[in-house]
């Protein structure tokens, strides 16, 4: 049975349904824009004002600041939308379900010619996931990226691993970000969801609860002895610490990779308790179970035996610190649970100006199994915002706002909620929780009859007594007689314990359009990054300082031509620190010619040309 159905039943009921009784899952095809879920299996009712849909669904967080999510569930839903005659008005959802999957951030460095495939990995560093289709988030340089063959990437659900198609082209210096949710299949795990927003006149009053919790007696791909149980309760909250050995003896099984016990002298440095791949039935005496630590967090490497089977191999520490990145160790994943509240409220004083307040409490616990540290769950958020936009003669807009958050240093989100490049924007180099302040104030004047935006934002970051930050940030923007100029510069200064920086970055974009010419358009642009950081006492050149400069021509036709096009040049020069001073590093020249035929007759032609 596969069967999809879409209409009204009467009543003014509405239903929509996919149901089938195929028992092998199946993940869509990520290489299209928009994907079709094979393995959803819904019913949804309507009926304004109510929504009930019971199956699979997607669930996503509106109108709030800190609570930002977007989840695949399997449950059940209930949505209305109350209209009074008083003018008021009630929205409530309701959700009760099952988790399809677990959040995941990955980020890394793009490698110069290398499109992909890029593989991902989840949060306890598995290698080998599932991605719930159609869940990913994907940005390089903080642009999120779009899904298809035609587009910028495609994606293999089933083995994780992304490729980036020839129109976007990766480099050493592409920032890539992906967010996504992939099947986690250690605990049973549960989400309750609620939100209320009323609304009257010129207020709003809304509250929101997300809960997700693992059971803990109810684990997916391992059952837990009770010495493990005690293991996990005497450990708290410190999980990085959740490991137990990964060796075990056993009898020699020529079929199995197994290894023997000995000892390695190196300069002079004798280790102990190092295991060597070996085939001798006498020795090859032990079974390893090895993990992934990360770089430089273990002693061992993989390699490849004789009959290309993957094998574990020693390398030594260089100077106490390790060379490797597996140990022989295995990773017990505690079961958490995860609550947020956010309450606010929202004014609109007048036809001017409005107001907007809202608080977050949350109670993250990393380890159900542990009563230890409970008071470090608990975490606490706020934010208030104030706008006001006054029109004047002549067409004139002026615009202000100010903006402030707060943020526990045990406050736990759901999902990122801040920009996805904040931490390089702010020069952030760790990301260990700290109490945080976010203070913005931003002004903008606006020539509507000539098209000219002029505007200013300062912004201050301090964490604690460990770090301060300052930023201030010019803009100007027009559009006026085909002459089109987009300019802006950023200035950071910051502090923390060790070091200062100064992160300084200018940009300017001119582009000219010939109306004659069908639209066929020219522009030139420069953008710069200059980001010294210098130790505090010595005032000496840090090794993470960097500058780059960038330069981009193009020569187009817009999309709606007939024939469109873009030929675009870019220059890019690296310079990186060396011996305490600036030194030329790295020159990048890219050239690019793209385009389309919009109006054939039943067919389209695309092309890309990257050198």
């Amino acid at each position: 049975l596969d069967l999809r159905l879409s209409g009204k039943i009467g009543n003014g009921i509405e239903i929509s349904a996919a149901l089938t009784d195929n028992n092998i899952p199946l993940q869509p095809d990520g290489t299209t824009q928009q994907i079709q879920d094979f393995d959803k299996i819904y019913i949804q009712l309507k009926k304004d004002p109510h929504t009930v849909i019971a199956g699979d669904y997607n669930l996503k967080s509106f109108d709030s600041y800190f609570m930002k999510f977007s989840k695949q569930l399997q449950g059940a839903s209930y949505v209305n939308n109350l209209k009074f005659k008083n003018g008021m008005r009630l929205q409530t959802s309701t959700s009760l379900a099952v988790s399809r999957g677990k959040f995941a951030r990955n980020v890394f460095q793009g490698t110069e010619g290398n499109q992909g495939p890029y593989r991902l990995v989840g949060n306890n560093n598995e290698t080998f996931i599932i991605v719930l289709a159609g869940s990913e988030k994907v940005y390089v340089d903080g642009i999120r990226l779009q899904r298809g063959e035609l587009l910028d990437y495609v994606m293999d659900y089933n083995t994780g691993e992304l490729v980036f198609m020839p129109r976007f082209l990766i480099t050493k210096d592409s920032r890539i970000v992906i967010e996504f949710e992939y099947s986690d299949k250690n605990y049973f795990r549960t989400t309750v969801h609620e939100a209320i927003q009323f609304q009257w006149k010129n207020l709003s009053v809304f509250n929101k609860v997300y809960s997700e919790q693992d059971a803990k007696n109810r684990p997916i791909s391992n059952n837990l002895s009770d010495s493990i149980k005690d293991f996990l309760s005497g450990i708290g909250n410190n999980i990085s610490n959740a490991y137990i050995s990964g060796v075990r003896t056993a009898t020699f099984d020529p079929n199995k990779v197994q290894y023997r016990l000995t000892d390695s002298t190196v300069n002079s440095t004798t280790f102990d308790s190092v295991f060597v791949y070996a085939t001798n039935p006498d020795s090859a005496k032990y079974l390893l179970n090895f993990s992934y630590l990360g770089p430089n967090k273990g002693n061992y490497i993989p390699s490849k035996n004789a009959n290309n089977v993957r094998v574990y191999q020693w390398v030594a520490p260089v100077g106490g610190v390790p060379q490797g990145m597996y140990e022989p160790l295995i990773l017990l994943v505690t079961p958490k649970s995860q609550l947020l509240f956010t309450f606010g409220t929202a004014y609109k004083i007048d036809n001017k100006t409005n107001i907007r307040v809202e608080m977050g409490l949350s109670n993250y616990d990393k380890n159900l199994f542990s009563p230890l540290g409970k008071k470090e769950n608990i975490g606490y958020s706020a934010n208030a915002q104030f706008n006001r936009s006054d029109s004047f003669k002549h067409q004139f807009v002026f615009s202000n706002s100010l903006n402030y958050e707060f943020k526990s240093s045990n406050f736990q989100q759901i999902e990122p909620y801040r920009n996805v490049e904040f931490s390089r924007d702010w020069n952030i180099g760790n990301q260990l929780n700290f109490t945080e302040h976010i203070a913005r104030f931003q002004t903008q004047l606006a020539d509507i009859k000539h098209n000219i935006l002029v505007g200013y934002k300062f912004s201050t970051f301090i964490r604690q007594q460990q770090y301060k930050g300052f930023e201030n940030w010019l803009s100007f923007g027009t559009n006026y007689k085909n002459i089109k100029i987009a300019a802006d510069i950023r200035a950071l200064t910051t502090q923390d314990t060790l070091y200062k920086s100064m992160f300084l970055r200018p940009a300017i974009t001119v582009a000219y359009s010939i109306s004659k010419a069908r639209g066929l358009s020219f522009s030139a642009g420069f953008y710069q990054e200059n980001n010294v950081f210098r130790n505090k006492l010595t005032n000496v050149l840090q090794p993470n300082s960097f500058r780059n400069n960038n330069f981009l021509f193009q020569f187009f036709m817009p999309d709606t031509s007939r024939w469109n096009f873009m030929l675009e040049y870019k220059f890019r020069k690296d310079i990186e620190v060396r011996n305490a001073a600036f030194k030329d590093s790295t020159t990048a020249h890219t050239v690019e010619f793209r385009g389309s035929a919009n109006k054939l007759k039943n067919q389209t032609f695309n092309w890309t040309f990257t050198y």
